[in-house]
């Protein structure tokens, strides 16, 4: 297998019915997610998309929105995220500085002056053929399947190479060192734009497990009852409604304590907040350290030593983690440097963009500019 779309012919084989996406009252089974993929990959080559183009992602929180990208990369493209609440200037000087063929935006809505659309309703994805047996899932290893943006769309953008084969390792890691599997049901409670959101609900899907759609905003009472209407077993949830969820009466135990995991990332949690959320939210979480160029990097797990508490944990397995100085020297246990790291899931360089490459890729090494250091 070299293209992640594959892996859904396969469960739509063998596990047709099994659910894929629950998006409130609808619920999608693989085998008609993948003849949805098929449709939707047919429907955007009509609308002149083709091998190597980039196809710009500025939707909801929905069903079609996570189906895209895998029709995307069914295709041979590029999937290019942008947030639906981006300004229309901030989402045309995306489209324009990576190339968009085309930008799928909600009925009515826009990418900016010139910016091509293409207006997802379920009007269009009924009115699409079934598939013709054309798709034949190509893959280049020298052209991206994702461009995730790791800058603000006020600095220059930066989009991160990540191919099929960074994409097919991640999701391994997410099997064999997070755990995921078939028997999952995952609750997505962040925005598919953000990075960890979008590869977790891809990654459940290629393992063959349920992904359950709870778009932001939401209070954290209906968080905790999605997650129980859901039979929900593990999520991800940035510190903010980390601390939001602190606030609910947990005198009955963890108010999440049915998940058997809690993902923690997209910033500091600090040690005392983890205990808190260990003690009131669930016993199961895990601090999450990654990043859009590296993917998930290292994990902090809920039975770690006192003396590591402070700490984003352990690096997986298959990523190398270094600190090192200005000269790139290697530094001893407890100095403080720049970390850098390397293996099959980080990408190598940013699209079309040698400056920024230059600058952030240094002898198969990526360095992402944050500092930290190794204990014993």
């Amino acid at each position: 297998m070299k293209n992640i779309a594959e892996q859904l012919t396969l469960h739509a084989a063998s596990r047709p019915d099994h659910p894929a996406i629950i998006d409130g009252a609808r619920t999608i089974g693989y085998g008609e997610l993948n003849g949805n993929v098929a449709r939707l990959a047919l429907g955007l080559r009509a609308a002149g998309v083709g091998v190597r183009e980039i196809v710009g992602l500025c939707l909801e929180d929905h069903a079609e929105h996570l189906m895209l990208h895998y029709a995307i990369a069914r295709l041979g493209a590029a999937i290019l995220p942008m947030d639906v609440r981006w300004t229309l200037p901030e989402r045309a000087r995306v489209a324009e500085f990576f190339g968009a063929r085309i930008t799928c935006v909600e009925s009515g809505d826009s990418a900016g002056d010139g910016i091509p659309v293409l207006e997802i309703d379920p009007d269009w994805l009924s009115s699409l053929p079934n598939d013709d047996g054309t798709s034949n899932f190509p893959v280049d290893e020298d052209f991206p399947v994702a461009l995730s943006l790791s800058s603000g769309t006020t600095g220059r953008p930066k989009g991160p190479m990540i191919n099929h084969s960074h994409l097919l390792r991640r999701f391994e890691n997410q099997r064999t060192g997070l755990t995921f599997s078939a028997d999952d049901r995952y609750l997505n409670a962040v925005p598919l734009y953000f990075g960890a959101g979008r590869h977790f609900t891809l990654g459940v899907l290629f393992q063959g497990g349920t992904v359950i759609l709870l778009p932001p905003p939401f209070s954290a009472e209906d968080l905790v009852a999605a997650a129980n209407r859901s039979n929900a077993t593990f999520s991800i949830l940035v510190p903010t409604i980390l601390r939001r969820l602190l606030e609910l009466d947990s005198s009955a135990g963890p108010v999440l304590g049915g998940l058997r995991m809690l993902f923690s990332t997209g910033a500091i949690l600090h040690s005392d907040e983890r205990a808190a959320v260990l003690a009131d939210v669930s016993p199961h979480l895990i601090n999450y350290y990654g990043s859009t160029e590296g993917g998930g990097i290292s994990t902090l797990h809920p039975d770690a030593p006192a003396e590591a508490v402070k700490s984003v944990g352990r690096p997986l397995e298959g990523t190398a983690v270094q600190i090192v100085d200005q000269e790139d020297n290697i530094l001893p246990t407890g100095e403080v440097g720049w970390v850098r790291y390397s293996g099959p899931c980080v990408a190598d360089n940013f699209f079309n963009d040698p400056e920024a490459s230059v600058e952030s890729f240094k002898d198969g090494w990526f360095y992402p500019g944050d500092l930290g250091r190794f204990d014993q």
